[in-house]
């Protein structure tokens, strides 16, 4: 206390007591209703009014379209053709052309009943050639001969005969010898295989072989196969013959297949 007592100053324990004075009136006041009063007083005075917006314009319709307008057209002006003067001698000599072309027929009266002699034939027709035509006064060409294919391979006239055939000569092999043990094939040698193959080839007329085929085997396949691929393409051959002409035929022939000595 004596502390407190030599810090404060009568002045400010006035100040204390003033304020809370002060506090004690203003709560006083509220409770008594004193503000809600003035205040009541100044809500009533003041006026209070709706405000209603105003609506908004209505929109403007569009102007219509504009119609369009058709175009007139004007009409082509085509210039006329110019007018070029006959020459004097050319129109005489179109009058003289047109009388002559459209003057009346006049019939004498001593032909009247009188058949008219139709004209002389100037083409004619001849045998053998259908669809064609010679002159009248021409004579007609001699037909052209048909002609037949007789056996053997000979052409003769439809009228005549065909010739005796003859018996026909087999087409021949010129060198025989063309295949050797040399030309013995890898898989028969390792195999060991030999024995005779015997083939028929097929010849042409223009003496070139045309087929082959095996007609007594070796054995073995290997040896078959390359007797006929070398016979083909290593033989020459005549070709055979029927009376006296080259025909397509037939050759045949073996070939022998040895193992070479080591």
């Amino acid at each position: 206390m004596s502390y407190l007592d030599q810090r404060t100053s009568p002045a400010r324990i006035w100040a204390i007591v003033v304020v809370a004075i002060l506090h004690v009136l203003i709560g006083f006041a509220f409770i008594t209703g004193f503000y809600q009063k003035f205040t009541k007083e100044g809500v009533q005075d003041l006026d209070v009014f709706d405000v209603t917006e105003e609506p908004p314009p209505p929109e403007e319709e569009p102007p219509p379209p504009d119609e369009p307008v058709p175009e007139v057209q004007s009409p082509e002006v085509v210039a006329p053709p110019p007018i070029i003067p006959p020459r004097p001698q050319q129109q005489q000599q179109v009058q003289t052309v047109e009388r002559q072309d459209f003057a009346p027929q006049t019939q004498r009266a001593d032909t009247v009943g009188v058949q008219q002699p139709t004209p002389p034939p100037t083409t004619k027709s001849c045998p053998g050639f259908p669809g064609q035509s010679f002159p009248f006064a021409s004579a007609c060409p001699a037909p052209p001969v048909e002609m037949k294919s007789c056996p053997g391979g000979a052409r003769v006239p439809v009228s005549a005969q065909c010739p005796a055939v003859g018996p026909t000569a087999g087409a021949k092999i010129q060198n025989p010898g063309a295949i050797t043990n040399d030309d013995y094939p890898a898989a028969a040698l390792r195999a060991e295989a030999q024995g005779t193959t015997r083939i028929t080839l097929q010849v042409g007329a223009n003496g070139r072989a045309t087929g082959c085929s095996v007609t007594g085997s070796s054995g073995n396949s290997s040896l078959d196969s390359t007797a006929c691929s070398l016979a083909q393409r290593r033989f020459r051959f005549s070709p055979a013959t029927q009376n006296g002409q080259p025909v397509a035929g037939s050759a045949s022939t073996s070939i022998r297949w040895v193992l070479p000595e080591d």
